[in-house]
């Protein structure tokens, strides 16, 4: 039997990837606890104490979690403090590698899925980028909005005979970068598509919209749907991923069908060197 939510610091202790045995046996832990201690017992500390466990930690004490109990954590938690405890997370993951597969519907047309392997880091905003498959194959792609020089370009180099020229620069609003996405390299992030989900969201009020929870779903994801009330307003489907506790997953659709979707897979933190994010550590 699914228990009850007695206290609202249970429901952000589980947004935040520790969830608790169960209410009965939830008891507030000392500020003092040890990481050790809390992967041991599978205990929720208070909200102070769970911010300072690692991401391994975070794991480890969800994989003793009970399915029906994150699910209904979740499902009690309004849309507007999943979305806010997601933006605490991307920050805490600051760097990260992930394999985005993604598509979009582009001057009416969908394009074909692409597979992208990606780095990125949040805070000043850099990225690189391995098009693995779909169009593009083969691209790679480098940008760092700290560089003074080139801190609105991106470094790319095609593969095959559209690579022939070697590395270029290229605006990063150029119509070039336009052909397979609606959006430019600074959306190439966890945080910046949390702020495009979250700028839609403020339309996503019970008077235009209902929720639905679909529940945990495929790559450990907590999944729920945004229905419109009305025809003419976007269908937005989102997955929070339960071990990170951030979103990294976004599909829109419309009249027209599917519009967009962004699948954020494998995400993971990583220490990288200080000349990561440039075109000589890219090769470019």
């Amino acid at each position: 039997m699914i228990q009850r939510v007695r206290a609202p610091h249970l429901v952000v202790g589980l947004l935040l990837s520790i969830p608790h045995a169960s209410a009965e046996e939830a008891a507030p832990a000392p500020k003092d606890v040890s990481a050790a201690a809390l992967v041991a017992k599978h205990e929720l500390p208070d909200v102070e104490a769970f911010a300072k466990l690692s991401l391994a930690d975070r794991r480890a004490v969800v994989k003793g979690a009970r399915k029906a109990e994150i699910e209904a954590l979740f499902k009690a938690t309004p849309i507007e403090t999943l979305l806010a405890v997601a933006r605490q997370n991307v920050r805490a993951l600051g760097t990260y590698s992930a394999t985005v597969v993604k598509t979009e519907r582009v001057d009416g047309e969908l394009i074909d899925t692409q597979t992208i392997d990606t780095w990125v880091q949040e805070k000043p905003h850099a990225v690189r980028m391995t098009y693995v498959d779909g169009p593009g194959k083969g691209r790679r792609v480098v940008f760092n909005s700290a560089s003074a020089e080139h801190g609105h370009e991106i470094r790319v180099k095609e593969a095959g005979l559209a690579g022939l020229a070697g590395p270029l620069w290229i605006d990063i609003d150029s119509g070039l970068t336009r052909k397979e996405s609606n959006y430019s390299v600074t959306a190439m992030s966890l945080g910046a598509m949390l702020q495009i989900v979250t700028d839609q969201m403020h339309d996503c009020d019970p008077r235009n919209y209902i929720r639905h929870d679909e529940g945990m779903g495929p790559n450990d994801r907590y999944y729920l749907r945004f229905e419109p009330r009305q025809p003419g307003r976007i269908d937005l489907r989102l997955g929070f991923d339960v071990e990170t506790g951030v979103l990294s997953f976004v599909e829109v659709r419309d009249q027209a069908g599917l519009r967009e979707r962004h699948d954020w897979r494998y995400v993971k933190q990583r220490k990288l060197p200080e000349n990561y994010f440039t075109p000589e550590a890219a090769g470019l």
